[in-house]
């Protein structure tokens, strides 16, 4: 993990009997320790978003989410890293409610998936910002971009999908069926529905 992770992360791994090794700043630098360490100790690797059975097991958030909100939902917003947990989401979300917009949140300072969707693959971004830990990710990962591309929403009332860039203040999205806005403030997230 980064040098960066917050330390209720690192003691809940360590909870589980696991051995935590913190290197770098960002996602990458400890990405890149950990293939070298696969190397050293003959060990296997699991991608962290860019295997179909961790973004599986990711969308198994989608499942809760629709358990325990079985009515209509007009959108869903996905906080973006390697978009693991974009992929996993939206393939299951759009496979039982396809009317329910998926919308990718990325930091401004860390925004791989515009960059991939812009450019049709998967780029590298030449800096990565590490105010929001969790997706301070240099490049969104071959098998999220393979699912993620071309099953957005594209029509022109709504944007479901792409990915907004989410500074500390606030990030808003409009759509034929309402407003939201997403304000980070102190470390706490607020969600509002405005009609």
């Amino acid at each position: 993990m980064p040098t960066t992770t917050p330390e209720i992360k690192v003691q809940a791994v360590r909870a589980l009997g696991e051995e935590v090794l913190l290197h770098g700043d960002t996602y990458d630098d400890a990405c890149d320790e950990a293939l070298r360490l696969v190397d050293e100790r003959d060990a296997v690797f699991v991608h962290a978003y860019d295997d179909v059975d961790v973004i599986a097991g990711q969308g198994t958030v989608a499942v809760e989410i629709l358990e325990q909100h079985p009515e209509p939902i007009d959108a869903i917003f996905v906080p973006v890293g390697g978009g693991g947990l974009l992929a996993g989401v939206l393939a299951y979300i759009k496979s039982m409610r396809p009317d329910t917009a998926i919308i990718g949140v990325e930091p401004s300072d860390a925004a791989c998936l515009h960059a991939t969707l812009e450019a049709g693959e998967p780029v590298p971004l030449d800096h990565v910002g590490i105010f929001a830990d969790g997706a301070a990710v240099r490049q969104v990962g071959t098998e999220p971009f393979r699912i993620v591309n071309g099953r957005c929403d594209t029509s022109s009332a709504s944007s479901a999908c792409r990915p907004r860039s989410l500074n500390p203040v606030e990030c808003t999205r409009t759509s034929a069926a309402g407003r939201w806005t997403l304000r980070a403030t102190d470390r706490q997230t607020f969600i509002r529905r405005k009609w």
